[in-house]
């Protein structure tokens, strides 16, 4: 019980700082969706792949770092609550609601209080790649 109450306070800082980041308005995460979307007149995407196709096809239009930093830290970000969530004992449910959920409601937390915004796109790249580290910690877990 008491190992319980551990790893649901680490999880919880985890997602603080996970938040923090993602909601600073000094942070890459931010600029990078505002540079994107404000160049083409939105303040969102909601638009599944649009920003990826975007990046993909019309890469040489945008700077290099940009496309670099979007794609990253949409894909890293989310790791450590997928690596903590998979080698921990969380009940399914729980573990794909905050895989889901978390990239969500930071998502549109951002484009209530205008810090970045809101990309379907990152979304997906945040839920995707937390789904497959989780799946990866849970199986290196279970081996060891």
């Amino acid at each position: 019980m008491k190992r319980d109450k551990r790893n649901m306070v680490i999880l919880i800082i985890i997602i603080v700082l996970i938040s923090l980041i993602k909601l600073n308005p000094l942070t890459k995460s931010a600029q990078i969706n505002r540079e994107f979307l404000v160049d083409r007149g939105e303040n969102f995407n909601v638009y599944p792949f649009s920003t990826i196709k975007e990046y993909i096809a019309n890469g040489d239009r945008y700077n290099t770092t940009i496309i670099f930093t979007f794609f990253a830290i949409n894909i890293l970000l989310y790791l450590p609550v997928a690596i903590f969530l998979g080698i921990n004992k969380f009940n399914k449910l729980t573990n794909i609601l905050i895989i889901i959920l978390l990239p969500i409601v930071l998502d549109i937390l951002q484009l209530a209080f205008r810090i970045g915004m809101f990309d379907i796109d990152s979304i997906v790249l945040n839920v995707l790649s937390s789904f497959i580290v989780f799946i990866i910690a849970r199986n290196f877990k279970q081996k060891c």
